[in-house]
């Protein structure tokens, strides 16, 4: 397994965010950490993952914000189930290879949200 390096790492109460500069070491994080646990867990580690991109601002290091940031959030802590990466399709439109990734529908706000699931192995 690669040691990814982000950007930034901002960890609040019950989460974490992280930057990357590009999707396919976002994806290739999130994928590294579920197998992680799922190796190291003598049961079910309720931890779930969005995935968004696009401009975020970044204050003092410790405080993120923008649309990528919500998304992803709602995306992670909302939608996902336990152990799924919720990607959105612009994510998806960036990465080299998307071909295992599944098309889902999902309700973000009440609205229609069209993303891809990326099933566990």
């Amino acid at each position: 397994m690669a040691t990814l390096r982000p950007n930034h790492q901002i960890r609040g109460r019950d989460n974490a965010f992280l930057t990357f500069d590009e999707s396919a070491p976002a994806l290739t994080a999130a994928r590294n950490a579920l197998a992680s646990l799922r190796a190291v867990a003598d049961q079910p580690i309720d931890i779930s993952v969005g995935i968004d991109c696009g401009q975020v601002l970044l204050l003092d290091g410790t405080d993120l914000y923008g649309d990528p940031v919500d998304t992803a959030s709602k995306l992670g802590g909302d939608m996902a189930r336990r152990g799924e990466i919720l990607l959105t399709l612009a994510v998806a439109a960036d990465l080299a290879d998307a071909s295992g990734l599944r098309p889902v529908s999902l309700s973000l706000s009440g609205e229609p949200f069209a993303a891809f699931t990326d099933p566990p192995e």
